[in-house]
């Protein structure tokens, strides 16, 4: 009996490459497993980062944010850095975790909750209602309330003064936290801040990363903004005035002059800072979170007065500001706001405010003003409406005191 039986090459060859492709089988899916567990172990780590920026930026609404720019920890291996944009910041969160890396840019603004109608200052002056004005939401008013107006044999047409509840405003008005920062827009210290230059060239695309140096365009002469795009971390300064055209395409931009134009049919979403003047012209729309600001330091009287004239068929959707140091009353308006066109955001003016269209949104001045048929009307409303319910709640703008800061736009 024979105890050994030969075998065939043949069958040795397929044993042999059946065991090798079990063993590549094997191999495989333990590579798979491992890869498996790594990629597992990387999501987790990464949702891990991505909890971590949310909560900073959650976090933010909580906290007092100092208007010089910063950098601080709020958790393990997270830093929040800190820059002022115009009226808003922009808030830079990165994070790691085990090399997992993740950044996020918030623009963020004042917010609060509940969003009065109107803050009229207490100048020992009643308010008077003329026309088909209204007053929807809340308001602080003075000791005097509100009563019916005439003017020229127009009287109010409604038989509520207020709809909503009245609170006595005080002798000035919620102070605006960041003012300094906004005086400094109009000084050269701006420009010895960490920039870059470059120069701008008509018909071109001109887009910058906030995560990156400010792009500067500074010049001692007007500047005509025609047939042109600029996004993002840009800011353009002009000495004498800056005119911006229909053709223009701007986007979370800054353009400072002491005169700024917006001529007619512009869109776009942008911030205007000016020492003497803006003027919109009709048709405009600026989407939010724009901006148009007048800070003045000089005396204001009958000839020398600063202004922001808002044209008709305006669509405006961010923060108005007029803010000037000066204490003397004069005649003139200094904001303007003509009919047909729709604020949806907040006015903020210090001064005299012509509002003969509609603000969705709050309005804080001093003092109303308006001229009709040759004379001049102290804190009367003519055919205006102010109506605070229709005002997004997400909305946040200036950063008034008692106010918190949110997120009005993401940036990255």
């Amino acid at each position: 009996m024979f105890l050994f039986k030969k075998v065939k090459a043949g069958a040795l060859q397929y044993v042999l490459v059946v065991s090798v492709i079990i063993a590549i089988l094997i191999l495989t899916f333990i590579t798979l497993m491992h890869l498996h567990q790594k990629v597992k172990l990387k999501g987790v780590l990464y949702k891990k980062s991505i909890e971590n920026v949310q909560y900073t930026f959650d976090l933010l609404e909580t906290q007092k944010i100092n208007n010089d720019n910063t950098t601080k920890n709020q958790l393990d291996n997270t830093t929040t850095t800190f820059k002022n944009w115009g009226i808003y910041k922009i808030a830079h969160v990165t994070t790691t975790k085990n090399n997992e890396f993740f950044e996020k840019v918030g623009l963020l603004g004042g917010f609060k909750q509940k969003k009065k109608a109107l803050y009229l200052q207490e100048n020992n002056k009643p308010l008077a209602v003329v026309g088909n004005t209204k007053i929807i939401g809340d308001a602080n008013i003075p000791k005097l309330g509100i009563k019916r107006g005439n003017i020229a044999g127009t009287s109010y047409n409604s038989n509520t003064l207020l709809y909503g509840k009245s609170t006595l405003s005080s002798t000035k008005l919620p102070e605006i936290e960041n003012i300094s920062v906004l005086k400094e827009y109009f000084s050269s210290a701006l420009l010895n801040s960490k920039v870059s230059f470059f120069e701008l060239e008509e018909g071109k695309h001109f887009k910058n990363s906030f995560k990156k140096e400010t792009l500067v365009y500074n010049s001692n002469y007007p500047i005509y903004l025609r047939n042109i795009s600029l996004t993002g971390n840009i800011l353009i300064k002009s000495n004498s005035n800056i005119t911006i055209h229909s053709s223009a395409i701007l986007e979370d931009v800054i353009v400072i002059a002491p005169k700024i134009i917006i001529q007619n049919r512009v869109k776009g979403i942008f911030q205007a800072f000016a020492k003497d003047t803006i003027e919109v012209k009709s048709n405009t729309t600026l989407n939010y979170p724009s901006a148009l600001v007048v800070v003045n330091e000089n005396k204001i009287d009958n000839n020398n007065s600063p202004e922001i004239s808002i044209d008709d068929n305006c669509q405006i959707k961010g923060s108005i500001l007029l803010y000037s140091t000066s204490e003397s009353m004069n005649f003139n308006p200094q904001v303007h706001i003509k009919e047909k066109t729709t604020i949806t955001g907040e006015i903020y003016c210090n001064q005299n405010l012509e509002l003969m269209g509609t603000v969705y949104g709050s309005v804080y001045t001093n003092h109303f003003l308006t001229k009709q048929f040759g004379s001049t009307y102290i804190n009367h409303l003519y055919h205006a409406e102010i109506n605070s319910t229709k005002l997004p709640i997400q909305f946040c703008g200036l950063p008034l005191e008692h106010q918190k800061y949110t997120v009005a736009k993401w940036l990255y």
